[in-house]
């Protein structure tokens, strides 16, 4: 889940569209799923702040009423510290100074706000604002699709990371990842939504993010798997006109992505993944290439809202999310066999509807 407006901006100056292959419509059903499934992750609600405060105890940092500021708590071993605090401590023992990345999440500054605190919780109830859902599914949606999941805890300084604490800093570098958007960012139409499945999944055996709106609550899931079937009809006649299409084609889709919240870790991994189905309508030229769509049936008031792909995320402080945590450093961290990987662009169709 994340705050609409910022995402939005984020990584603007370096967005550009992604470039959409042209799509034929030949036979029944086509589908296709990429060769590395993302992993299933939280998504680090602002509101509890776990990063900061912990996953189980939530007891590394104190509200001080008379300051309205976090004072950090020395849990005990460093197994109990959280995900950002085990990061710090990490950073300290390496390089001799604290980035204090964990403070920062929580307190903000400079237009960074990744916590909703007691004070501007009070403030949003107050004025009816929904904040609950606010956090970092975009960051775990894209650094579930660019990075390996990380399979067992690794031991670094001396500082013990969980698998938990490994996706929770991978969810935090990646919240601002330079990214390409669909139609430059506008509301998904079907025909856009048909052409990014076939030109990242099937063409390119790449992931995409689909953001999908409920109310004023967004959600980011990393879709690598979908099937698509069709049914031919009689293009639409508008009155008194000549038809301006010459071929219209019934699809009914589903899309295929893992799950995303508080105890998914935890959960057997045959269980984490999820789908979600469309119907539409596909409208062809005199070259059989799909020109147009539209939404149709429950899919009209209820289908994806955006469309992006995550492209590169630096390396050093990014201002636009938390700069104190450093990607590099976060694969520092990481065991070799954890590191980037770059799924090779190969074609890959398959047509089932089995979840991958």
């Amino acid at each position: 889940m994340l705050v609409v407006a910022v995402i939005l901006a984020c990584g603007s100056a370096r967005a550009k569209d992604i470039v959409l292959d042209d799509v034929v419509i030949t036979g029944q059903e086509d589908g296709a799923r990429m060769d590395r499934v993302p992993w299933a992750g939280q998504w680090w609600s602002f509101s509890n702040c776990q990063l900061s405060k912990g996953l189980h105890i939530r007891d590394n940092f104190e509200w001080d009423e008379g300051s309205k500021k976090y004072e950090a708590k020395e849990p005990g071993a460093s197994d109990l510290l959280s995900p950002l605090r085990k990061y710090d401590l990490f950073v300290e023992r390496r390089y001799g100074t604290d980035p204090q990345a964990a403070l920062f999440e929580l307190q903000g500054g400079h237009g960074f706000d990744h916590h909703v605190d007691p004070v501007e919780a009070e403030k949003y109830e107050s004025q009816g604002v929904s904040y609950g859902w606010w956090g970092h599914c975009n960051g775990w949606a894209a650094a579930a699709l660019m990075v390996k999941e990380p399979h067992t805890p690794v031991v670094v300084e001396g500082i013990r990371f969980e698998e938990q604490d490994l996706k929770g800093l991978l969810a935090e570098v990646f919240w601002s990842v330079e990214r390409d958007w669909a139609g430059g960012g506008e509301e998904l139409d079907a025909a856009t939504f048909h052409r990014v499945l076939v030109t990242t999944i099937r063409n390119q055996n790449r992931g995409v993010v689909l953001d999908f709106r409920e109310g004023d609550r967004r959600e980011s899931y990393p879709i690598h798997a979908y099937h698509s079937t069709f049914e031919r009809i009689e293009p639409p006649r508008p009155d008194g006109e000549e038809p301006r299409r010459t071929g219209a084609v019934v699809v009914e889709t589903t899309i295929h992505h893992r799950t995303c919240g508080p105890g998914e870790d935890e959960r057997a991994d045959e269980e984490r993944f999820a789908r979600r189905t469309y119907t539409y309508e596909l409208y062809t030229g005199d070259s059989g290439r799909v020109e147009e769509g539209r939404w149709t049936g429950d899919s009209v008031d209820r289908h994806p809202d955006l469309a992006w792909l995550p492209t590169h995320n630096p390396l050093g402080p990014d201002h636009r999310e938390n700069h104190r945590v450093e990607y590099g450093k976060v694969l520092e961290i990481l065991h070799a066999d954890h590191e980037r990987s770059e799924p090779e662009l190969v074609p890959r169709r398959e047509s089932d509807e089995r979840d991958p």
